[in-house]
């Protein structure tokens, strides 16, 4: 005997009942009554119909009868397998047949559907995909429901494990588990903590880890929040959706400005997928308002259409990191598609632009578009934005994003243009000595505010340095310049030091490491550290200064008027002979107290030799590498 499918009845099945009992002859009505009294055909623990009340009675009678004991779809169920037991076959697949146009909407199953999703949601929590009979008891499950599931192929039984069942694919079970958070009622699946908890840790759990199911969890739960789809469920299963699952998560969005995109790893573009699944945009705005900073990587078109419609509603956004790898916004054309790849890139523009808008929305602070592949035309939106003047952004980071010499006019432009901006990081990119002469000229101009400019790695030589030394003669805000990794040679360390030997030049940091100058343009330094009392970092490691080098650099470090604190030597061809004039330095000098030495051979000797020096209480230095 095959074992049937529990059934899901509309109005109307009852009827459908009667039918089939009316329809037996005499003899058939008989056995079928004899049947209802064997335990084997019934579900367990229900109450045996004593045969006094079942000899005489009319099928419309024996079918209310069954009522008292039975519900509807268990009826259905007993009905075909005692039909099955009398080898009524054509009558059996006709049952079946109904059975398969019959709705999933009987309204005694919305519980049964609630402790479905709870087990698929446990299951989720322990990642448990297999569930034994006494797991699914425990649910509550019935088994005519787990039956029909099985026949609808929502679950199946496992091949090497007796009387268990899975789901037919992970993807539903993490579907259903999702949809236990949005269902009505308070319970949370591990009968612990209630049930907005459980989707609080979820989430948390979902946006901080790279578990595929979980994401897929968060997608599926969000999608569920769209109106037409909870509606739709509703009708279908008639099971209630909480009306307060959206309160509950702008409760947890609160939590969002607390998060810092650089300690904790939260994945926002994912976080911005989910939020889309709702199609509802006034929703989506009142939980971007609590986002403060984003860390995002565009890796293709979908992902830059997901985050341009998520960060225009950002507007309380302070800090992002933004990179657009690919060719996502090089809107070239090409005369055999013209057309299409006309409105192709119009579509990315316009998606660049909603992206643009956010960093002027008046609170954005922080910009790094490191690492995007960044054309003239975005390039010329990014600035255009940029100088709106509701911009208050002070720290513009944009390394490794194919900048040429040209792109640096609009940069200039945004110098004097934005009050604020006080720190501008160009590494990377091949700006070259004319990107350089356009950025000084907005140097010099009053209005700029730079504090801090970072050009390494710009492939720039010793005419850079004079654009830069000549600006350094005007400008009283840059505090800061890193120009390392470029070949500015002896003859770039000269010119800037001409600035650099003024008493009125501003400068505190200047990094040219791994600039390929030698011990002369330490003597340059040396002179001008004389006069400039300013500069308290100062990185000249990875050049060829060699022991010649450093003893010019100490002759001015012994001065009591130097102010350095920060002195950067590595990998500069030393050796022990430095340590002699170093382990001077350490134990006169009042404000040294950093000092980087590795890479160098000095040797079991000038250890020895600087140790000495380390031990003086003179000595103010607090860090040695």
């Amino acid at each position: 005997m095959t074992s049937s499918p529990s059934v899901f009845v509309d109005d109307g099945s009852s009827d459908k009942l009667l039918s089939h009992l009316m329809g037996l002859d005499q003899y058939q009505l008989e056995d079928f009554k004899l049947c209802v009294q064997s335990p084997q055909l019934l579900p367990e623990n229900v109450q045996k119909i004593s045969w006094a009340n079942l000899k005489a009675i009319s099928p419309t009678n024996l079918l209310c009868l069954l009522k008292e004991h039975l519900s509807v779809r268990q009826i259905w169920d007993v009905t075909l397998r005692i039909f099955e037991h009398m080898k009524l076959t054509s009558l059996c697949e006709q049952m079946r047949a109904e059975m398969n146009e019959v709705s999933l909407s009987d309204q005694s199953l919305p519980e049964q559907w609630r402790a479905l999703c709870c087990l698929a949601a446990e299951g989720m929590w322990f990642s448990n995909f297999t569930f034994a009979k006494e797991v699914m008891e425990q649910g509550h499950l019935e088994a005519s429901f787990i039956d029909s599931l099985l026949r609808l192929n929502i679950l199946r039984k496992v091949s090497d494990c007796e009387e268990c069942i899975s789901f037919t694919h992970q993807g539903l079970q993490a579907f259903l588990g999702a949809m236990f958070y949005v269902l009505w009622g308070t319970r949370g699946s591990l009968g612990g903590p209630p049930k907005h908890q459980e989707m609080t840790v979820l989430l948390n759990d979902a946006f901080a880890n790279t578990n595929f199911y979980w994401h897929q969890m968060a997608l599926f739960f969000f999608g569920l929040l769209n109106t037409d789809l909870a509606r739709e469920l509703e009708d279908t299963l008639r099971c209630e959706m909480s009306p307060r699952v959206m309160d509950e998560l702008l409760d947890w969005a609160e939590g969002l400005e607390k998060y810092d995109a650089v300690s904790v790893h939260f994945e926002f573009l994912q976080f911005f997928q989910c939020l889309c699944e709702t199609q509802d945009e006034n929703f989506i705005r009142q939980i971007l308002n609590h986002l403060l900073e984003a860390d995002l990587d565009i890796h293709g078109y979908q992902h830059l259409q997901v985050s341009s419609f998520c960060l225009k509603h950002c507007q309380n956004l302070r800090k992002l990191r933004l990179s657009v790898s690919g060719p996502i916004l090089e809107m070239k054309l090409t005369s055999a598609s013209e057309t299409l790849e006309t409105g192709v890139g119009d579509f990315r523009k316009h998606q660049w632009e909603d992206i643009c808008s956010v960093f002027c929305n008046g609170n954005m602070r922080e910009l790094d578009l490191s690492n995007s592949k960044l054309n003239t035309s975005s390039m010329k939106e990014l600035c255009y934005k940029l100088r709106n003047p509701r911009c208050k952004l002070q720290k513009l980071t944009l390394e490794r994003c194919n900048l040429l010499a040209a792109h640096c006019e609009d940069l200039a432009l945004l110098l004097i243009s934005t009050q604020g901006m006080t720190r501008l990081c160009l590494g990377i990119n091949q700006l070259q000595d004319d990107g350089v002469r356009l950025l000084c000229a907005s140097l010099t101009h009053p209005e700029c505010v730079l504090e801090s400019l970072v050009l390494w790695s710009c492939q720039l030589g010793a005419p850079s340095c004079r654009y830069l030394s000549d600006a350094l003669l005007q400008n009283k805000s840059l505090t800061h310049l890193n120009l390392r990794k470029n070949n500015l040679g002896d003859e770039g360390v000269k010119f800037l030091c001409e600035a650099l030997s003024r008493p009125d030049c501003n400068l505190q940091n200047l990094n040219l490491s791994d600039c390929s100058f030698t011990v002369e343009g330490c003597r340059e330094l040396t002179h001008a550290l004389k006069y400039n009392h300013n500069v308290k970092i100062l990185d000249v490691g990875k050049n060829d200064v060699q022991d010649d080098g450093v003893r010019e650099l100490c002759r001015i470090l012994k001065c009591p008027s130097c102010a350095l604190e920060t002195l950067g030597l590595e990998k500069c061809n030393l050796t022990p002979d430095c340590c002699w004039p170093l382990s001077s330095v350490l134990r006169s000098s009042k404000s040294l107290v950093n000092l980087n030495l590795l890479g160098n051979d000095l040797g079991p000797e000038g250890v020895n030799t600087l140790w000495t020096s380390l031990k003086k209480s003179t000595c103010k230095l607090r860090k040695l590498g």
